[in-house]
């Protein structure tokens, strides 16, 4: 499984949460608790915001842990929000397209787990996907394409637990300020006091560094 962190709060440089944490998420690339998984090297990627109206993305399909650009960039890169992305790749090619978060106006989206029969369900969920919508081919982006397709940003984008992920909240704890968030598939670090696990089958709403968990039900098509 793919391991993932998402951060809402004061600004913080980048490389606070992906290199200098204990078990900060270039580390769980290579040493991931998850024990299907536990090295994530099938590409990388950062979204954040800042100040302009759209959201940066980097992206690459070599290992996050061998990337010199990265960690670069995540030293030099302050921000309020952002995702980051460690890949396992389900068996779609790794290619730079593929990687997360993916982007689309001033949205972005990653994807942790599979959707079982994809190979049967692709052709149609293509065709529902708006023309302007730039993709690579795997199955978490194209759930995502066609959710934006049919509602636009008008409506909040979802967001699902896989059955065997583990997800947690951290609040204010290490690093962060007081009203900061960080949302990861694994703690950053063995302070077990300091996060708190999101129960399966759950969402969660980050507003102004109030979190609300809520569950997930989607609706029979």
């Amino acid at each position: 499984m793919c391991r993932w962190l998402a951060y809402s709060g004061a600004p913080i440089f980048l490389d606070e949460v992906l290199f200098r944490t204990e078990h900060s998420l270039i580390d769980q690339s290579i040493r991931a608790l998850d024990p299907h998984q536990t090295t994530n090297g099938d590409g990388f990627g950062l979204g954040w915001y800042s100040n302009r109206d759209v959201p940066g993305l980097y992206r690459d399909i070599r290992p996050a842990w061998n990337d010199k650009n990265l960690q670069a960039l995540a030293a030099q890169i302050e921000s309020p929000m952002f995702l980051a992305h460690v890949r396992a790749t389900t068996g779609s090619p790794v290619q730079r397209t593929n990687c997360h978060p993916f982007g689309h106006d001033r949205w972005l989206f990653v994807h942790n787990g599979l959707i079982n029969d994809y190979d049967k369900l692709r052709r149609d969920l293509t065709i529902a996907i708006a023309p302007q919508m730039t993709l690579g081919i795997s199955d978490g982006e194209s759930l995502y394409a066609v959710r934006y397709s049919t509602e636009g940003d008008s409506r909040s984008l979802f967001h699902s637990v896989s059955r065997d992920a583990t997800m947690e909240i951290a609040p204010d704890a290490g690093r962060f300020s007081r009203n900061a968030r960080a949302i990861v598939s694994e703690p950053l670090n063995d302070l077990e006091a300091e996060w708190l696990a999101v129960p399966e089958a759950s969402y969660l709403t980050i507003t102004r560094g109030k979190i609300t968990c809520e569950s997930f039900a989607p609706i029979a098509p």
